[in-house]
């Protein structure tokens, strides 16, 4: 991420914050020993997870790349 797109992180963590107060169950971080980052998040639908993605700031001003994929839990 450039300093320029630095500037997004803060709406980006509290779109997550809404995330979660929403009953999203979010959780977003960044990978410790390379570049990128993810966000895990329950939608109802792969169309409400796509507008989800699409809300996150960090999309919206085209500093990150993004797939999007179902992840099926088997075991809490």
């Amino acid at each position: 991420m450039l300093i320029s797109q630095l500037e997004y992180v803060p709406a980006h963590k509290a779109y997550i914050q809404e995330l979660i107060a929403k009953g999203h169950r979010a959780r977003t971080g960044y990978w410790a020993q390379q570049k990128g980052g993810m966000l895990l998040f329950e939608a109802a639908s792969k169309a409400e997870a796509e507008a989800i993605v699409a809300g996150d700031p960090l999309v919206q001003h085209g500093c990150v790349n993004y797939q999007l994929y179902e992840w099926r839990i088997v075991m809490e």
